[in-house]
């Protein structure tokens, strides 16, 4: 049967960009103070990766809280495109450097670590006005100790599920295991296919923040396969597919246009399916989709939409 693999296809346009806040919640307990040194080291080497995600940079915004505190931000830091392909960002450097400058870890709170509470507060408007946009949302806790926020782990399941409408919502964890953590990792388990992991100790920390990319070109980009496209004749050399794609102006998509797959050398816009470790994130095919040639411009509002037949037994997308 025909299904839709990669609605909303991406153009390799300057303007292409999609929302994605990240939030760092903090401990800054006497606890932290073993990891403090390995922590400022390896979080902005993790976040570097999202500097260039594949070619497509997802419009970014970060901001970090204490998880012993009232839920309140610096300035958070931004890096969103602009209509001319340009960024507006308000740090200078790599994103890695600010992030070392800018979510110093502290380790002078005395309070308990209520990391839940803390990021629950931090979502509020009031607390930080901008912050959430209703895109996507990643919330990173970074603790030594287990939650000890007032409420039960579903009552703050529920809330990061609903807040504020977002599209979708992530939540990683760098802590201790599951039994010197339960709350923490008891929220993570509420959030299948949407979590990731990684010991406080932990040097490389990249592996539980490649959720953020990976919530990127699954869910935002569109640009991930759910089922793989089949070769419909096993008996002919090369991968056969049966795919139509097209591409419409947002507003009138009866007005669309069909392209074809590219071959060696295109001259012209096709598409291409390609392999991207990032889709599989969540389970899907490491697949992905491009438009060619590289640097294709397109009007402002074009989608791009492709059903193949594809394997297992899922119903278009939409």
């Amino acid at each position: 049967m025909v299904t839709s693999g990669a609605t909303g296809m991406p153009l390799l346009q300057p303007y292409f960009s999609n929302q994605v806040d990240i939030l760092f919640v903090i401990d800054s307990s006497p606890s932290i103070a073993t990891h403090r040194a390995r922590l400022e080291q390896a979080l902005p080497r993790a976040l570097s990766s999202l500097e260039n995600a594949g070619g497509y940079l997802p419009d970014l915004q970060i901001g970090a809280v204490s998880a012993n505190g009232d839920g309140r931000m610096e300035p958070f830091l931004r890096d969103v495109p602009n209509l001319d392909g340009s960024r507006d960002r308000n740090y200078d450097g790599t994103l890695a450097d600010a992030f070392r400058t800018y979510a110093r870890l502290d380790d002078q709170s005395i309070a308990p670590s209520r990391p839940f509470e803390a990021a629950r507060l931090a979502l509020d408007p009031a607390t930080n006005p901008g912050f959430v946009r209703g895109s996507a949302l990643v919330v990173v806790f970074v603790t030594a100790t287990d939650d000890a926020s007032p409420d039960p782990v579903d009552v703050y399941r529920a809330h990061f599920h609903d807040v504020l409408g977002v599209r979708e919502v992530a939540v990683v964890a760098i802590a201790g295991t599951p039994s010197e953590a339960p709350r923490i990792h008891a929220l993570l388990a509420a959030f299948p296919q949407r979590s990731a992991a990684a010991a406080i100790t932990d040097d490389d920390l990249a592996p539980a923040l490649a959720v953020v990319r990976g919530l990127f070109f699954q869910t935002l980009a569109g640009r991930c396969w759910q089922s793989a496209p089949i070769d419909v004749d096993p008996t002919t050399p090369g991968l056969q597919r049966d795919c139509t794609a097209t591409l419409a102006p947002r507003d009138e998509p009866a007005s669309g246009i069909v392209i074809l797959e590219c071959g060696e050398s295109p001259a012209a816009a096709c598409w291409r399916i390609i392999d991207e470790p990032y889709c599989g994130t969540f389970g899907n095919p490491a697949l992905s989709t491009v438009l060619e040639p590289a640097g294709i411009v397109v009007p402002m509002g074009t989608v791009g939409q492709i059903e193949c037949i594809a394997a297992g037994d899922n119903t278009p997308d939409n």
